[in-house]
């Protein structure tokens, strides 16, 4: 469950990155510094055991360019309820095809107003939720310092969205 959590978030946050192109001859990752930081806040997700119980974890993600400087490394901290800590590292670029980690994502609405530092980004891809056939929504909003990640899972033959887990994050450092 915590990798699927964390695949979506990083998916998610790698998309913006590939919704934003940067002027010719700029560094591809500068135009994506807002990105690049702390970011403290909670994760709140609907329990997969019975789709009714929401839980809530505090939860953090660093955000930094890799060494090489063809991708961003992003480290998630999610603290359990009996005060376990689960860490996860992914490393995110483009690849031809589209925005890839682990599953290929389309964008579905992207609009940015840079100077307002407003993003909002809708991604879209086939794939399990729960071990059953569903069509996974993500909405990216960025609001000056604060993120939010929001999924939305429709499972295959029915109309109904579940909200299966949503991020708030805001920026700390």
């Amino acid at each position: 469950m915590y990798k699927d959590w964390l695949a979506t978030a990083a998916v998610t946050l790698l998309a913006i990155l590939g919704g934003i192109r940067p002027a010719a001859g700029q560094d591809r990752l500068e135009a994506y510094a807002f990105l690049v930081g702390a970011w403290e806040g909670e994760l709140e997700y609907l329990d997969y055991g019975d789709d009714r119980t929401r839980v809530r974890l505090p939860t953090s993600l660093m955000c930094n360019r890799s060494g090489d400087g063809t991708s961003l490394e992003l480290r998630f901290s999610y603290e359990e309820p009996d005060g376990r800590v689960e860490t996860s590292t992914e490393r995110l670029a483009e690849s031809p095809e589209g925005l890839y980690l682990g599953e290929l994502w389309r964008i579905e609405e992207a609009a940015h107003r840079v100077s307002a530092g407003t993003y909002r980004l809708v991604l879209e891809r086939q794939g399990e939720d729960s071990g059953r056939a569903a069509s996974i929504r993500n909405t990216v909003l960025v609001e000056g310092d604060d993120l939010t990640i929001t999924t939305l899972v429709t499972y295959s033959g029915s109309t109904e969205a579940l909200q299966r887990n949503q991020y708030r994050l805001r920026r700390v450092d």
